[in-house]
């Protein structure tokens, strides 16, 4: 693993499986300054994966659920173990609520909604998103 930094967290890189490794408590903090809620002492593992820990090495990573989204925890050390796409799914679960109101973004899934979300924070220069700001998405094939 290699050292990778995003939104001024320093995070453990994988390059082959190009997932991203967070200590404990770092997964809720990275997700929080994209302004998500989500408290990582409610993961709850379950089935064991064949994948070791890269923090405690023989303790085996196990599978944990939040909403539709897999992540891989190890029960040990409370790190944990995301792709990008489930990254970005996440932070989509996380902030679902925010945008059920929108007839658009309610519709959809967690992984995209996590990218429109991710895609409009680098828009803002990692601000908080100011609502009003943004325009409404147009239905497919609709401008301006």
């Amino acid at each position: 693993m290699t050292v990778w930094e995003s939104r001024g967290l320093v995070l453990s890189h994988c390059h082959t499986c190009k997932g991203l490794w967070f200590d404990a408590g770092e997964l809720e903090e990275y997700l929080a300054r994209s302004q998500a809620h989500f408290d990582e002492s409610v993961l709850d593992p379950l089935g064991e994966t064949p994948f070791p820990c890269p923090r405690c090495g023989a303790v085996r990573l196990r599978r944990a659920y939040v909403d539709t989204v897999a992540l891989e925890v190890c029960p040990r050390c409370r790190g944990s173990f995301l792709d990008l796409g489930e990254v970005h799914a996440l932070l989509g679960a996380a902030c679902r609520a925010e945008y059920a109101d929108d007839p658009a973004l309610s519709k959809l899934d967690n992984q995209a909604l996590g990218l429109y979300i991710a895609a409009r924070l680098g828009e803002c220069g990692g601000s908080r998103i100011d609502r009003a700001r943004v325009a409404p998405a147009l239905p497919v094939g609709q401008s301006e």
